[in-house]
């Protein structure tokens, strides 16, 4: 790995290895992490951080082998199943404990400060935004995840996934659900609320889906975001 290279916690792509193999799709994990050089996961789960254009190549490589459809659905399976592990593994259930009790604002106040602090393990080169309010909006700004990308929908959905899981972890809601104001793009998007439903609305033919998911993730004015 060169000095310097950008990296990204490997549940990135461990999880997603666990959600194609109980999809029955284990040979697509073969065939997508040999293609980067990364067979080697399967068997020996890398347990430090890892190059992230590895990891986004992988990404990649599912949205081409797989239906936007299917895709979507492994890439949200292995965010949820990450962020479990991080939930099971990173953050002190004392201190979720002790966010149940909070008033909502400190809590998430608290809350949004950790995944500040631990958000290069998950975003790489990307930069991770949040913005408290209502909605309270989280962002990130140029995910490697999608670089270069050519696709007609958002596509940032481990991501999204990893975010929902683990507001939706905490013993309420942060936000009550229900119709959040979104502001009206050239490209629109969708919002993604903490009761887990999905808004969608009609997006305009584009040809560089990473404006759109770095939309989502905050890279332009043409975007896709994510309210909690």
């Amino acid at each position: 790995m060169a000095p310097g290279q950008p990296l990204v916690g490997p549940n990135a792509a461990i999880q997603l290895a666990i959600a194609l193999r109980s999809a029955g799709l284990n040979y697509i994990a073969r065939d997508v992490f040999a293609k980067v050089g990364a067979q080697e996961w399967l068997e020996r789960p890398p347990t430090a951080m890892v190059d992230e254009m590895r990891v986004a190549r992988i990404h990649q490589g599912i949205r081409e082998k797989l239906s936007r459809e299917d895709a979507g659905a492994i890439l949200a399976a292995a965010g949820q199943l990450t962020a479990d592990y991080l939930l099971a593994n990173r953050i002190p259930k004392a201190f979720r404990r002790l966010l149940s009790y909070l008033p909502r604002s400190v809590a998430e106040r608290l809350f949004l400060s950790a995944l500040r602090r631990h958000a290069w393990t998950f975003v790489g080169s990307g930069k991770f935004i949040a913005r408290m309010g209502a909605p309270t909006i989280l962002e990130i700004k140029g995910n490697p995840f999608c670089e270069g990308e050519k696709r007609t929908a958002p596509v940032c959905d481990w991501h999204a996934a990893v975010f929902q899981r683990m507001f939706a972890s905490l013993s309420r809601p942060l936000h009550k659900s229900g119709r959040s104001p979104a502001r009206r793009r050239e490209t629109d998007a969708a919002a993604s609320r903490s009761d887990g439903s999905v808004n969608q609305r009609r997006l305009k033919p584009v040809t560089n889906a990473a404006s759109l998911c770095r939309a989502a993730c905050r890279e332009t004015s043409d975007e896709r975001r994510r309210y909690f």
